[in-house]
């Protein structure tokens, strides 16, 4: 009779064979989502998704991040072109694709913002309202719920969700990370608000530098 150890080495040696193939399973899976799907090209003042599209100027972009399950994570962008919200999906691209973008949108408004601001001028973006957006199943639908959702106004005194406001000398005001403001009383460190990436709010990433330069500690 035999010892098993044939049988042994034969079942290693299946796994090892099925570990590999599932390996290079994925491995295809990913090289074709990457095939098909549409380039990002990035120029000084824009992009375009495939060559030929149409370019899309990063000045005055309105986009917002959908959010991961973890934060500072997110599935994808949504931008606007022509009255149209257009979604890019994170997993089609590699991870700094869409990095590049926000980076870029940041270049080409935050000087201007700021320098409205400094000027005594209220800037706004939308925001999503979490509490009122039930039903949603398009990204027409979410487009609406967007523009009829919370307006946040940012001025050198006070940054406002729709009718709150908190003036910068009156509490802390931070942004960890894109799509997060927390605001904390200045003087017990309580913490007051918290506006989560689930918001949605427009140039997330403007946003948390305008943020941090008027507000941070």
């Amino acid at each position: 009779m035999g010892n098993g150890r044939g049988a042994s080495d034969s079942i290693k040696m299946m796994l090892i064979i099925t570990i590999f193939l599932i390996c290079l399973l994925f491995a295809s899976v990913g090289l074709y989502i990457l095939k098909i799907s549409p380039t990002i090209y990035y120029y000084e003042d824009g992009f375009t998704v495939g060559k030929n599209g149409e370019k899309i100027l990063y000045q005055g972009l309105q986009y917002h991040i959908i959010p991961g399950t973890t934060p500072n994570k997110m599935l994808g962008i949504l931008y606007k072109s022509a009255g149209k919200m257009i979604r890019l999906n994170a997993h089609l691209y590699a991870s700094r694709s869409l990095d590049m973008l926000q980076d870029d949108v940041v270049t080409a408004n935050l000087p201007q913002d700021m320098q409205k601001i400094e000027n005594g001028q209220t800037i706004e973006f939308r925001a999503l309202n979490p509490n009122r957006a039930g039903g949603l199943k398009t990204i027409k639908s979410l487009d609406k719920k967007i523009e009829n959702g919370i307006k946040v106004k940012i001025n050198k005194e006070s940054i406002i969700f729709d009718d709150e406001v908190y003036k910068w000398a009156e509490y802390t005001v931070v942004s960890d990370y894109a799509g997060l403001i927390v605001i904390l009383d200045a003087t017990t460190d309580r913490k007051v608000l918290t506006f989560a990436n689930h918001y949605m709010i427009e140039q997330p990433n403007v946003v948390t530098n305008i943020i941090n330069i008027l507000g941070g500690r």
